[in-house]
Formats: C-alpha cells, structure tokens, sequence
C-alpha cells in the first residue's frame, strides 16, 4: 500500500491539531496522523522499501519525507519510530554508567556510524528504560525536517500494550523483517525478555524463537503467541510457526484504529 488513506474528519488544514507517528526500519515507511479530538486515526500511509544497509536509511527517509507534502506539514506533536534489533532493556534497579556502557559495546552488530538513545518506557509496572542504536546521519534528517519529533524505538509502546491482549498465563510477541527480528516474552503482565534476533533464513527465526520459549520456561499450551510485522504483509513466518505451535494471532491495534481494517502486522505506527 503507497496511497495515502484518509478518514471523513480528516482535515489537512488542522495538522496543527493533530499528532504523527512516523515508522522507520529497513522494509520501508509508515505513517499515522491521530486526531485527539476524535480519538482516532485519521490519515495513514505505509511506502514498503527495500533498504540494505541501516547506513542508507537516512538518504531513503529524507526523499521519503520530501514525496509526502503532507509531512511537511506542522504538527501538535510528532513522534519517529526506529524499528531496529540493536536494543536492550533496562530495568531501573539495574540501571548505572557501568552498565549503559557495557549495553552500549554489547547490542553494536557492527561498525556502523551510529549514536544511542535512552528512553524511559511508560506503562509498566517496572521502571524500564530502553537503550537503542540509530544511525547518525538519520538523527541529521529527523532535525531538519522535524524539529521537536521525539525519537523512539517500537517497542516503547508495544510493551506496555502487549499485557492488555492476555488470555493465557504467559504472552510471546514476536515482530518481524526480513533480516532481523524482535522476540517479547510477558508473563502474567510483567515483560521477562525482549531480545533482537538475526534472521539469515527461515527456520533460524522458528529456531530462534522456540529456544526462547525453552529458557524462560514457557509452555506452548499456556502462551499466547503474537506475530506482527513492521512493513510488509508475509505469509511464510505464520505458516511456519503453525507447524509447531497450536495457536497463533495476529497482535491486533487498537480500537481507535479503524481506518486500518488490516491487522497490526503490517501496519506498526498505529498501536
């Protein structure tokens, strides 16, 4: 999908009264424009890419940004989501200078340009902060074209969402790109793991994820397991996982989303 979608109250001349959320990741772009009058979504826009170096995201997402007028637009508040596998939680009984920079050395994959941001996650019943890797040179773009964006990674509103959706004792999330992937494990509300996972084929994402399973002591037949994709609509990670595990959904946004009919697993700006 590449056209942008509009509700019945959306209203270009009011952005200043509405809120953007902007997804970036290697697959692509999205974007959501909230109207807190309304309490919905109100315009959406996903522009699928294919971008093979972190490096290069920062040239992609300035094009990207100068197609769409309405971007350029000004906003009650804008809000960058950076999909990345290079992150680590921090709860905040852990948290110390020693420890921010023995995460900093420890989630690097490689010797890319690249500055770190800290965040605190809102919504927990844990304190947590979540430190992540960005390219630098997108950091230069975010500040040209969006002077007061808050700079996020994914997750900081997935977590906190993501014990609301419990039926079973124990939850997996598990998102997803063709390269890399993230893996969530919630039990009984409390968030226990969050990893990045390397996906070079296939099976390594199923292997991945069900040796996750093992170490944190999770049964299948008392997990609820979501799958969600941050650009693209796949079939094969479903199709995989449902060889081995009974039940598998779709993690669902919410209820003032409905302008997307399509599940989250496509469509992340809009949890």
């Amino acid at each position: 999908m590449s056209d942008l979608i509009t509700d019945f109250f959306f209203d270009i001349g009011k952005t200043s009264n509405y809120k953007l959320s902007i997804q970036v990741c290697l697959d692509g772009f999205s974007f959501s424009v909230f109207s807190p009058e309304e309490n919905k979504i109100v315009a959406f826009k996903n522009s699928a890419r294919r971008i093979s170096n972190p490096h290069f995201i920062a040239q992609h997402f300035d094009e990207w940004i100068k197609s769409n007028e309405l971007l350029r637009k000004d906003f009650l508040e804008i809000t960058i989501l950076f999909f990345t596998d290079e992150f680590a939680l921090i709860p905040e009984n852990f948290h110390s200078k020693s420890l921010i920079t023995e995460t900093e050395r420890i989630i690097a994959r490689d010797d890319t340009p690249k500055s770190i941001q800290i965040n605190t996650i809102k919504g927990l019943t844990t304190k947590t902060e979540i430190a992540f890797y960005f390219p630098s040179n997108l950091k230069k773009v975010i500040d040209i074209h969006f002077s007061n964006a808050l700079l996020c990674h994914s997750l900081q509103f997935v977590l906190p969402f993501l014990p609301q959706q419990k039926n079973k004792a124990n939850q997996v999330l598990v998102i997803y790109l063709k390269k890399s992937c993230l893996v969530v494990c919630s039990k009984r509300g409390e968030v226990l793991l969050a990893n990045g996972i390397t996906v070079g084929h296939e099976n390594d994402l199923v292997y991945s994820v069900m040796n996750t399973l093992k170490q944190v002591g999770f049964a299948s037949s008392d997990t609820d397991f979501y799958l969600a994709e941050a650009a693209e609509n796949q079939k094969w990670p479903e199709e995989l996982f449902r060889a081995c595990l009974p039940e598998i959904t779709y993690l669902q946004p919410r209820e003032n989303a409905s302008l997307v009919p399509q599940t989250i697993h496509r469509y992340f700006p809009t949890v």
